[in-house]
Parts: structure tokens; sequence; C-alpha cells
């Protein structure tokens, strides 16, 4: 019997409680035993290996009733609605191809419940503003263009920190908005990156990731790759009550 525990922290009641996901018990068993997630409206079907929930369930005005909700949570008629969600999908199959480690590659990488005009954090206004101001200029081969900061000759490993924004003929976000990588100084050493956009309409995506575990020169595939696997997971029109 496959069985996973979502551990979430219940912000009314104070104290971490499970769900049981057992897509067994459904009544119409998902032939590959996929749990039902919804963000928002957004429903994803997910291998419950996947998954690290890591946030209060979700609450919505007005209320989306589920078709059955006497089916057990993460059940297709009733989907285990959340507010964010923790996940790690395919990368492991890309990683291992391209001989790099598969284990700790991004800091986190959440996906968040949002309302169809909320965009996330504005990181393409912050790389206008820092590119006025940023001194230096780098172009990778990737197409992502960066302003940087002045050298520190007391931390070169840190001569990535800028923000980056790719060329739109080469690569943008979902919504024809422009695919941005904000990198600050990580601790104790190197680079951090911080990835934020709308991936759905109403699922936002943010993820952070270092230089040395992932390249800035790879990080356009990687953010490929993993939406192509978002698309997959959505449940195409899915009907609530």
């Amino acid at each position: 019997m496959t069985r996973f525990f979502a551990f979430f922290l219940m912000c009314a009641a104070g104290a971490a409680q499970a769900i049981d996901l057992s897509p067994e018990r459904c009544q119409a068993k998902d032939p590959d035993g996929l749990a039902y997630i919804a963000l928002g409206s957004t429903v994803l079907k997910l291998p419950i290996r996947h998954l690290n929930v890591t946030s209060a369930p979700a609450s919505s005005a007005p209320p989306l009733m589920a078709p059955d909700p006497n089916e057990p949570v993460g059940c297709r008629n009733n989907p285990l609605r959340q507010q964010s969600l923790m996940i790690n999908f395919g990368f492991d199959a890309w990683l291992k191809a391209r001989d790099k480690p598969s284990g700790a590659l991004l800091k986190e990488m959440t996906l968040i419940a949002s309302s169809t005009d909320y965009w996330g954090i504005p990181l393409d206004e912050r790389h206008a503003t820092r590119c006025k101001l940023y001194p230096r200029t780098r172009t990778l081969t990737n197409g992502l263009v960066g302003c940087l900061p002045a050298l520190a000759p007391r931390h070169p490993d840190r001569d990535e920190v800028g923000s980056y924004r790719a060329r739109p003929e080469v690569y943008k976000a979902p919504f024809d908005k422009p695919f941005v990588v904000a990198c600050r100084p990580s601790i104790p050493k190197g680079t951090e990156c911080h990835v934020s956009y709308k991936i759905l309409p109403t699922v936002n995506i943010t993820y952070v990731f270092v230089t040395s575990r992932l390249a800035l020169d790879d990080v356009i595939e990687f953010d490929k790759r993993f939406r192509e696997d978002v698309q997959r997971a959505v449940v195409p029109e899915y009907k609530w009550n």
C-alpha cells in the first residue's frame, strides 16, 4: 500500500498535523497512484514522493466546493487544497544526464496559490533600477544579460552578484513576462539567486539556488524543463462544484 503523510502547520491550532494521502483508497483510483493538490482553482496531479506540504490548508472566498468532499483528501474528486507547496519534479533525470549531483540543487522551490492579478515579486522592475546603478554588464551564452555592481577584490567568489534578464527573443516567463534572475551574496560565500514569476493563472513559483550547484549558464534550460513538468501535472478544465 502506497501512503504519504503530508505534514503542514495548522496556523489556527498552532500545532503540526498530518494528512494521509493514500491514492489507492480513492473511488476512482488513479492508475499511476497520483495525488491531487489544488492551488487556488488550479489542480495538479503529482506523484506523492514529490510532495512536501509546508503550509496550512488554503481558504477561499467564495469557497471552492470539491465534486465529492466525502472522498479521501488527495483524490481527484476531493483535492488537498493548499496555500503553497514545495515540490521536486523530474530534475533528477536531467541532472544525471548532465553528470551533476541530483541532491540539494535548489535551496528552496515553492508553488504558491495566488490571485490572477498578482504577478509575484517585481524582479523586472528591480532589474531596471539596478541596471541604472550598476557599472558592469555581462552577457552569458544562454541569452541572460546581467547588470553587475563593481568588482569586490576581497570576494572573487561573488563576482556573479547582480541582476540578469533573458533577451526576450531567447526566453521569457509565462504570460509574455521577462525572465529575471536576481543574485545576491550568499553566506558564508558564493552567490545565491532568486527566480519568481506567475506560472499558471492562479499559481506563482519561486525558487532559490546557489550558482555553485546550478550555474547561471544552465538556469534557462533548468527553468524550461521545470515549466514543462508543471504543465504536464495540471488537470485540464477541472470542474469545481
